[in-house]
């Protein structure tokens, strides 16, 4: 939301979404290793402290700093009268549609965390293999999703959001022919291009069609979607998966095509 209403809408706001997820995913990668460090050099207080102290620190600039730089829009006084969440939505289907979208193609990208490493395990790999593919999955975000994002800001979001889940769906269908290394890392690679594609994309699309009275609500409903894929992907990926193994990649890649279409 902080992204939202401080960058116009368009192509410098997809990039500054792009921005925002190459520094979390940064910290991603930082995070755990200097998290480590400082445990174990000092001690777990330490950690929380700082931890803390960071959080109140981005607090506060978001709080003073920000506001005084200015916004993108101007900040409407409370109107009584103004629409509803629910009557905003309906007035734009196709946000609705995509909320849709990012719970099944979510619940099925997050398989990654949950089923994806039990297969790999049944099929003999080791858990260093799974290591290495979530490496992949952060190098190749932090080196591509940048440049991806500027070189695609004047394509329209939703047909490279389609695109992108297209991708992630392409990605599970690697895996139904064979278990192999190499189908395994194919398939992160699709499903890392994917996420690139539609991730940025349908976050700054949901942005450009929230009304200034609502951004923050529209963002929050887009962040509701997408974690109720996370919630959602262990319980059904492993039922399926305990159930019929074969079929857990075929449904997850027709899910992924059916919210591409």
């Amino acid at each position: 939301a902080l992204v939202a209403v401080s960058v116009p809408e368009g192509g410098s706001r997809r990039q500054s979404f792009a921005l925002f997820r190459f520094a979390a995913n940064g910290g991603f990668a930082v995070g755990p290793p200097l998290g480590a460090l400082v445990a174990t050099r000092f001690s777990y207080d330490w950690l929380f402290v700082a931890d803390g102290l960071g959080t109140l620190l981005f607090a506060l600039y978001a709080a003073r700093i920000l506001p005084a730089r200015g916004s993108a829009h101007a900040v409407p006084a409370h109107d009584p009268d103004a629409p509803g969440l629910w009557r905003e939505l309906r007035a734009r289907p196709a946000v609705l549609v995509l909320l849709a979208a990012i719970v099944v193609v979510d619940t099925v990208y997050r398989q990654q965390y949950s089923t994806l490493p039990v297969f790999l395990a049944d099929h003999g790999h080791t858990t260093q293999l799974y290591g290495w593919l979530l490496a992949i999955n952060g190098g190749v975000i932090l080196c591509l999703e940048l440049p991806a994002a500027h070189a695609l800001r004047r394509r329209t979001p939703l047909g490279l959001v389609g695109a992108g889940l297209l991708l992630v769906g392409l990605g599970y269908a690697v895996l139904i022919p064979g278990a192999g290394a190499l189908f395994a890392v194919t398939m992160m690679l699709s499903l890392t291009l994917g996420e690139i594609l539609y991730k940025t994309p349908a976050t700054a699309y949901v942005a450009d069609q929230a009304p200034g009275h609502a951004q923050g609500r529209f963002q929050s409903l887009y962040a509701g979607a997408s974690i109720s894929g996370q919630v959602l992907a262990p319980p059904l990926g492993a039922a399926l998966y305990a159930a019929a193994p074969g079929l857990l990649w075929p449904v997850c890649a027709l899910l992924a095509a059916v919210a591409g279409g």
